[in-house]
C-alpha cells in the first residue's frame, strides 16, 4: 500500500501495511476508484491527495508507530498495529470505523477531505467562554455511562491467532452503583478485528472505559458532563474529534475540557456543537503529542452597571449670557487602574457651588498660612466688618484665590470647603479661628476633594460664602466613556445628554439660575477627583462655578 511522508506527492509504495491509518487511507482510495499500484504516476498521487488530509494522516500514523512499554508482559511494542482480516462486506464508513477502532482513531470530513485523528490527549485547541457563545445556549447534562466493565475480543498472536479476550473494569464505579456488599457492573464488549496482542487490547479498552466514565476518579466522574451549545460562524475552525474548553459559570468548577462529538452549521450561520467532557488523566496510558492548552480570551465586559468609582470628569465651562452657564465636551476618564467603571450610567448629578452676587459682601480674609494638605484645617480669619451678614457652622465657602495651581498649569487655585467649627451646626462663626473641612463630609478623603490642591499665602486671600444647588441630568441612553467626548444638551426638561463630539449637538449643557460675580466668559476646563459612589461630585475651578458629576 501507499504511505505518504509529506504533502505534495511524497509517497512510498511498500509491503503489506500494518499501520491502521494508512490501511484506512488506502481503503478510501480504492473506494474512490484509485487502485494505485507501485507504478502510479505523480498525477495519480496528486489526485489521491485531494481525497484526504495528508498532514493529518501523517501525524496520526506517527502516533500509531510510536514505541511504548507493553502493558501486559515485559519489553516494548509498537503502540497500535492492525493485523487481521475484514471478512464481511460493509459500507466504507463501517470499515473505516472498524479499522480505526484498533488505534483509538476517529475520522471526519474537512473541506471535502477525509481527516483522521487519534485520541491521545485532552489538549484544548479552541476555547469557548460566555463571551463567544450564543447567550443562554449552553445546556449541560450529567454523563450517564452505559458500561463500567468492558471486554475486548481479539485474535491473539501468542496463541496462533485464536480468539482471546481482555477485560477491564472499575470496581469503584461498580461499588457506587451497587454498594460495597454487591458491586453492580454494567458490562459491554467490543470486537477488535485488527488487534493481536493483549497489551494493545488492554491499552485500547482502558482508554475507552475512562472516556465512558468521564475520568479516573470520583471527583472527575462527578464533574463529567454532556454539553450542547450554539456559537457563531467564528467557530468554523472547530470539527468533530477536536478538544475544546468551556469556561462558563454553569460548568463544574467554572471550566472544563470536552471533545466535540457533533458539529452543525445552521442556515443563519450559527453553529451547534455537542461534546463530552475529557480529562488529561484519561490518556496517560497513550503516547503521543500533548501540546499546551489554548488559553481562553478574557470575557468582554458587558456589565451595564457601574462597577466602581469613575475617574476624573472633565469639561469646558462657558458663560454664554447673563444667568446661564454652559459646559461643553464632558469626558469621563478611567480611574487610576485604567478601568472606566462607568458603563451603564444614564444620569449625571451635578453639585453646583456658586457665590450669590447679592451676597458678595460676606467674606473673610485669611490671616495666617494654610497648606494644601491639612484637613480639617483651623486658620484665623477676619470677617468683613462692613457687612451685617454672618458665617455659620455648616456653610459652604469658596476660596477666592486667583493664583495658578502649581501642580496643574491649566487650573486656578479655587477651592470649595465647609465650615465645621467652632461650635455646632447653625452657630455663628465670628472673627477668629475658622475650622474648614476640605474633603466632602462623610466621604473617604481618598475618593473626593472639593478643591484643587494649592498653597494659600499668609494673607490677602478671601473666603466667600457659597451656595449649593443640585442638578440631575438624565438620558434615555447609556453614557459611555469613549474616545469621542460627550456633549450634554438641555432642551426641554428633563435634561437630555447626547453622545458625540463637539458640534454634534445643537445646544450645550446650560445650567440656569446660577448667579455669577461677573459676566466675563471663562474657557477653563474643570476637573474632579474620584467621586464617592453615594455622593459623586466634581469641582469646577472658577470662583463663580463649582460642581460634581457621577
Amino acid at each position: 500500500g501507499w504511505v505518504w511522508t509529506s504533502p505534495g506527492g511524497s509517497a512510498v509504495f511498500g509491503p503489506p501495511l500494518v499501520n491502521p491509518v494508512w490501511i484506512a487511507i488506502n481503503m478510501l482510495l480504492r473506494a474512490r476508484g484509485l487502485r494505485l499500484g507501485a507504478n502510479a504516476t505523480t498525477a495519480q498521487l496528486n489526485l489521491a491527495e485531494t481525497f484526504f488530509d495528508v498532514q493529518a494522516a501523517i501525524d496520526a500514523a506517527a502516533i500509531c508507530d510510536q514505541s511504548v512499554t507493553a502493558l501486559v508482559g515485559a519489553g516494548s511494542e509498537t503502540q497500535f498495529k492492525f493485523r487481521g482480516t475484514l471478512q464481511e462486506e460493509k459500507p466504507l464508513r463501517d470499515w473505516l470505523q472498524e479499522v480505526l477502532m484498533n488505534c483509538l482513531g476517529y475520522y471526519t470530513f474537512s473541506f471535502g477531505k477525509l481527516k483522521i485523528g487519534v485520541r491521545v490527549n485532552s489538549s484544548t485547541v479552541e476555547a469557548f467562554t460566555i463571551g463567544n457563545i450564543v447567550f443562554n445556549s449552553l445546556q449541560l447534562a450529567p454523563l450517564k455511562p452505559s458500561f463500567d466493565h468492558l471486554t475486548a475480543n481479539f485474535a491473539d498472536q501468542d496463541y496462533k491467532f485464536v480468539n482471546n479476550s481482555v477485560t477491564v473494569y472499575d470496581i469503584d464505579r461498580a461499588t457506587l452503583l451497587g454498594g460495597a456488599a454487591g458491586p453492580l457492573f454494567l458490562k459491554s464488549n467490543v470486537n477488535l478485528s485488527g488487534t493481536c496482542t493483549k497489551s494493545q487490547a488492554a491499552r485500547i479498552i482502558s482508554i475507552r472505559l475512562r472516556e465512558e466514565l468521564g475520568g479516573t476518579s470520583i471527583a472527575e466522574w462527578k464533574a463529567a458532563r454532556q454539553l450542547v451549545f450554539r456559537t457563531t460562524v467564528l467557530a468554523l475552525n472547530t470539527e468533530p474529534g477536536m478538544v475544546c474548553s468551556m469556561t462558563h459559570p454553569d460548568m463544574p468548577g467554572g471550566s472544563g475540557e470536552f471533545r466535540v462529538s457533533s458539529w452543525k452549521l445552521n442556515k443563519d450561520y450559527s453553529i451547534d456543537i455537542q461534546g463530552r467532557t475529557t480529562t488529561d488523566s484519561m490518556y496517560d496510558l497513550v503516547a503521543g503529542p500533548k501540546p499546551a492548552d489554548v488559553v481562553a480570551s478574557p470575557v468582554p465586559d458587558e456589565n451595564l452597571q457601574d462597577t466602581g468609582v469613575p475617574g476624573i470628569v472633565t469639561g469646558v465651562p462657558t458663560l454664554t449670557d447673563y444667568g446661564t452657564y454652559a459646559v461643553n465636551n464632558i469626558v469621563i476618564l478611567p480611574d487610576d487602574s485604567g478601568n472606566t467603571n462607568v458603563v451603564g450610567a444614564t444620569e449625571i448629578a451635578l453639585g453646583l457651588y456658586y457665590v450669590d452676587e447679592l451676597a458678595t459682601d460676606l467674606w473673610a480674609s485669611i490671616d495666617s498660612a494654610m497648606d494644601a494638605t491639612t484637613d480639617p484645617a483651623t486658620v484665623n480669619c477676619t470677617v468683613n466688618p462692613g457687612t451685617s451678614r454672618v458665617f455659620r457652622v455648616g456653610d459652604f465657602v469658596v476660596f477666592n484665590d486667583e493664583a495658578a495651581d502649581m501642580n496643574h498649569a491649566d487650573r486656578r487655585s479655587y477651592e470649595c470647603a465647609q465650615i465645621v467649627g467652632p461650635g455646632s451646626t447653625g452657630d455663628v462663626v465670628p472673627t477668629g479661628g475658622f475650622q474648614f473641612q476640605r474633603a466632602y463630609p462623610g466621604v473617604d478623603p481618598g475618593f473626593v476633594h472639593l478643591r484643587d490642591a494649592h498653597l494659600l499665602s499668609p494673607g490677602g486671600d478671601q473666603v466667600l460664602q457659597a451656595r449649593l444647588e443640585d442638578v440631575h441630568l438624565r438620558s434615555q441612553e447609556r453614557l459611555l466613556p469613549d474616545a469621542q467626548p460627550a456633549t450634554a444638551c438641555r432642551g426641554n426638561d428633563p435634561v437630555r445628554v447626547r453622545r458625540g463630539g463637539p458640534g454634534r449637538c445643537g445646544k450645550s449643557l446650560r445650567l440656569r439660575a446660577v448667579h455669577c460675580l461677573s459676566p466675563k466668559p471663562s474657557q477653563r476646563a474643570f476637573h474632579a477627583r474620584r467621586p464617592h459612589l453615594l455622593r459623586r461630585r466634581i469641582h469646577v475651578p472658577d470662583p463663580r462655578f463649582a460642581g460634581g458629576a457621577g
